[in-house]
């Protein structure tokens, strides 16, 4: 039984603020331009630890790192440029179930641009289908 989903932006609105966050604390970012970011999330949407590089997977792998380290669990991960197959495989080693990605916007040749809410809405109907 299929049963309706919710809307998009009701499970968009609480990572807003976690976005905001991650944004603020990217010092390398706000220099240069050119950095990537992983940050953990925690439980309130909070980021307790944020890793840049110029390399994505780079930055995750530092984070992933600091989550064996630290042991910590029960949060999520966010990474600010899209997220990779091996990126995914990573957080799974790393024990977190939730891997958020936002990217910039691109066209998708729909008229549709590369949003949060877009990519949200495409992952959940390709789940349904």
């Amino acid at each position: 039984m299929l049963l309706p989903l919710q809307p998009v932006q009701n499970l968009i609105s609480p990572f807003r603020a976690s976005f905001a966050a991650v944004t603020d604390h990217q010092a390398l970012n706000q220099l240069t331009g050119a950095a990537h970011a992983a940050a953990y999330l925690d439980k309130d949407g909070q980021p307790p630890a944020l890793f840049e590089d110029v390399g994505r997977h780079i930055a995750l792998d530092k984070l992933v790192g600091y989550i064996h380290q630290k042991r910590l669990s029960g949060g999520a991960l966010l990474v600010t440029r899209r997220a990779s197959f091996e990126m995914v495989q990573k957080a799974a080693s790393a024990g977190v179930e939730v891997l958020l990605a936002v990217s910039s916007a691109k066209e998708d040749g729909s008229g549709s641009c590369g949003s949060l809410e877009y990519h949200l809405a495409w992952a959940l109907s390709s789940r349904s289908s």
